[in-house]
């Protein structure tokens, strides 16, 4: 039971019971998806999402950076589209959290490619999703 300053008991708060993990990740891929819609980053009538999703989806492990940049994008875009307070600072929390562990993974990713160039030969698939995590974040940056 918690107490206030003058040690009577405190009421509960009621809670909302926590997002799993697999829907919030769910929901901010649905609204980053929204965002590349509304938004073109390559000049053609199709969306990066589906592309940029399977990418991420192929190197989940190596690629944590790019799924993380999504969903920060994801939250940034709803909170902008939100009209409750609440919801967006609750929005807002979650991108900066998103955010933070894409700009962790994307440093480790420049790192450990760093040290293993590929010399002569075209991008590899983490160089890409390298190089979609830094726009994204970058468009993260400017909302």
């Amino acid at each position: 039971v918690l107490v206030n300053a003058s040690g009577e008991p405190r009421p509960r708060r009621a809670t909302s019971p926590a997002v799993p993990l697999a829907d919030e990740r769910f929901r901010l891929v649905g609204a980053f998806d929204l965002f590349a819609r509304r938004n073109s980053f390559t000049g053609k009538k199709s969306t990066c999402g589906d592309e940029v999703r399977a990418l991420a989806g192929l190197h989940a492990g190596e690629s944590g950076h790019l799924w993380e940049a999504m969903m920060a994008l994801g939250a940034v875009y709803e909170a902008r589209l939100g009209s409750e307070a609440a919801l967006k600072r609750s929005r807002t929390v979650t991108a900066l959290g998103h955010y933070a562990r894409a700009i962790s993974g994307l440093r480790t990713a420049i790192d450990k490619g760093m040290s293993g160039r590929r010399r002569g030969k075209g991008p590899a698939p983490e160089q890409t999703s390298i190089l979609w995590t830094t726009l994204f974040l970058g468009l993260f940056e400017v909302r």
